[in-house]
Order: structure tokens, then C-alpha cells, then sequence
């Protein structure tokens, strides 16, 4: 379980590290912001932070080939996790969905653990079975395993969340060697299946996500509701302008004017405070995190591990491109955050671990040379 041999310090890639440090820093100073106007403290979100970091450390310990190992236990306590947030969630009345289980005094958001299981089992699922990943076989059992978690998640009616396992899914397996022709079948499979299965999904879909669709489609269909979180968001990220109205001094995050504004909306409080100049240092923090992230997989020579990598990359990727182009109004309204600022500790710790991931696969000593 415990192997630090094989890995190598030295190889730490330092700079990803820093980036890492550097993001989550940034995220604690605009989160601060975000909800300084309902009085509440960040304690919560720092305290998960340091977890976080103390989970990192605890998995530069692991032998990553122990995970691989135990990939089946994994995956049972990964779907085991959302089949009891279906059971027994709560949040609705709070939240509008089930998605919390309450252990403790502690509330979980098991959809954000079962993310990194995911990665986790889905690349050793394909590192024990390289050989035969263009087989009809394995790629209907990868499917199957993969989605299985999409179809749980879409049961708690996530569907910001059920999006982006799909989209890890997805990546994982088109870079695990899988052939253009296989890869094109399954295209043509899934894009049939979906339009067959369409009016199906718009049946069972609720009237808040019915509308989130319709506004995006035309954003002033219902300025007065429904389309609101996103025409006030554009209006805080044009009041930053180039250097922003000043750390915690705009008038429209200071005075609660964002909907969500510490969760999902809390890029607009970002570019209010520190204008276009802030906004872009974030997503220039984002670039580097994914630049090195691509490097420390190109070095790896085991499917394995280039799994957990891409798969950690896609994961945040989604993310950020959804919730930043959800405040733009060039996606729609999906309630998905923004890794290392918005407020939700469960989401933090796991963001932090699945790095930790990233940073124990880059000390491995065997390296692929190209």
C-alpha cells in the first residue's frame, strides 16, 4: 500500500505545484470577497484546504499500483455513494436537489468523491486491459461501467454533475489508444441514441431546467427570473473593466447583487474586483495547471497513469470552461463551480487530492522518452 521507492522527489514537477498553490491562494483572496457581504467566514473553506493538502501528502505515500489493485472495491464504493444519496440526500428544500448525505455533523457531497473514484477506476480499468481496449467486448463493459455513474447521477436530477463524468468518461477512453474507427462508431452510436432518446429527457427534465435551457437559447426570454443569475452576472463583470473597482469595493458583489455569488457566479466578483487584468491572471494560472499537467502525461510510460492525469485535466477543464462561460452567457445555467475559488468544501478537498494524484504520478522514475 505503501511504497515510496519508486517515485523520485526530484522529479516533482515543482512548477505545477506552485501553480497549484498560487490558484487556490488566488481562489481563498476572491472567495473572501464573495462572501464577505453575509458575514460569514471562509473557515470552512480553509479548513478543507489544509485537509486537502494533508490528503496530497498521504498520497505521495501510496503505491499508485495498490489503487490499481483494489480498482473493483473502488468502484463498488464509488456507485455505493450515489445510490445513498438517492436513498437518503438531503437538500432539496435548501438547494433545489438531494445531492448532501449527512454523516455526522458533517454534510458530504458524495457526486464530488465519486468523481475522483472514477478517474481513479476508469484508468486502471484500462491499464489491466490495454491489449484489448479495440475489442467489442471491453468497449461495451467500459461503457457500461462508465456511464453507470451518469445515469446514478442523473437519477438526483444533477445534470451539471451527470455532464461532467460523462465528459471524464469520454476523454479517459479516446486517449487510452482506442482506434479513429472505434471512436467513430461510438460517436455515431451515442448522437442516435440521444436524439432517439430526446423527448424522453425533456419529459422527465424539471421546469427549472427546462428554463435554463429555453434562456439560453434566448437570454431575454425572462429577465425578471429565470435569466437573471446570468444578466447580472455580465453586468458585475463589465463594472471591473480593465483593473476592477478594488478588492471587496464592487457595488454589485458587496451589496449581494450576484445571485450565487460564493458558489457558481463567483467569477463575476473576481472580474468586479480586480477588472480584466484579474480574470486573465486566473486563466493564465489555468493554462500553466493544464500545460504542466499534459507534460507529466507525456513523461509517463503506463496507460494507468496517463489516465489519471487526462483524467484529472478533463475533469477541471469542464468545469472551468462551463462555469466561466455560464457567467458570460455563452453556456447554460448549470450550477457548476469553479475549481479552487468557489465555496464548497468537499469540492475543494477533492480538487486538491486528485492533484495530488497528478504530482505523485510526475515523481514516478520510469519515464517514456519521445
Amino acid at each position: 500500500m505503501f511504497n515510496f521507492s519508486k517515485k523520485d522527489i526530484k522529479r516533482l514537477d515543482f512548477v505545477l505545484l506552485f501553480t497549484l498553490i498560487a490558484l487556490i491562494g488566488y481562489g481563498l483572496v476572491v472567495l473572501s470577497s464573495a462572501i464577505a457581504p453575509t458575514n460569514d467566514t471562509i473557515k470552512s473553506q480553509v479548513v478543507a484546504t489544509v485537509v486537502g493538502f494533508l490528503a496530497m501528502l498521504f498520497i505521495f505515500t501510496l503505491d499508485l499500483d495498490f489503487l490499481k489493485k483494489i480498482k473493483w472495491v473502488i468502484y463498488v464504493i464509488s456507485i455505493g455513494l450515489l445510490v445513498a444519496t438517492i436513498l437518503f440526500g438531503h437538500g432539496g428544500e435548501e438547494w433545489g436537489a438531494n445531492l448532501w448525505l449527512k454523516i455526522g455533523p458533517i454534510n458530504l457531497q458524495p457526486s464530488e468523491i465519486s468523481k475522483v473514484l472514477h478517474i481513479i477506476f476508469l484508468s486502471a480499468y484500462l491499464g489491466d486491459n490495454k491489449k484489448k481496449i479495440n475489442t467489442r467486448n471491453f468497449i461495451i463493459k467500459y461503457l457500461f461501467f462508465g456511464l453507470l455513474p451518469v445515469a446514478l447521477i442523473i437519477r438526483q436530477k444533477d445534470i451539471g454533475t451527470a455532464m461532467v463524468v460523462f465528459f471524464i468518461t469520454m476523454v479517459i477512453f479516446f486517449i487510452s489508444g482506442i482506434s479513429w474507427k472505434n471512436i467513430g462508431i461510438i460517436f455515431a452510436i451515442g448522437l442516435l441514441a440521444f436524439f432517439i432518446s430526446l423527448p424522453f429527457i425533456w419529459s422527465k427534465l424539471d421546469g427549472y431546467a427546462k428554463d435554463r435551457i429555453l434562456d439560453f437559447q434566448n437570454s431575454d426570454r425572462n429577465l425578471s427570473t429565470s435569466t437573471h443569475q446570468t444578466d447580472r452576472g455580465l453586468i458585475a463583470l463589465g463594472s471591473g473593466q480593465l483593473t476592477g473597482r478594488g478588492y471587496k469595493s464592487g457595488p454589485f458583489s458587496q451589496n449581494k447583487y450576484i445571485p450565487e455569488q460564493h458558489t457558481d457566479f463567483i467569477f463575476p466578483v473576481l472580474v468586479e474586483d480586480f477588472g480584466f487584468i484579474g480574470g486573465f491572471v486566473a486563466i493564465f494560472l489555468y493554462f500553466m495547471l493544464f500545460y504542466r499537467m499534459i507534460r507529466v502525461s507525456m513523461r509517463s510510460d503506463e496507460v494507468y497513469h496517463v489516465g489519471m492525469v487526462i483524467g484529472v485535466l478533463a475533469l477541471l477543464f469542464i468545469h472551468i470552461f462551463e462555469n466561466m462561460g455560464m457567467t458570460m452567457g455563452i453556456m447554460p445555467v448549470t450550477g457548476i463551480p469553479l475549481p479552487f475559488f468557489s465555496n464548497g468544501g468537499t469540492f475543494q478537498m477533492m480538487n486538491i487530492s486528485l492533484m495530488g494524484i497528478v504530482l505523485s504520478v510526475s515523481m514516478h522514475k520510469k519515464s517514456l522518452e519521445f
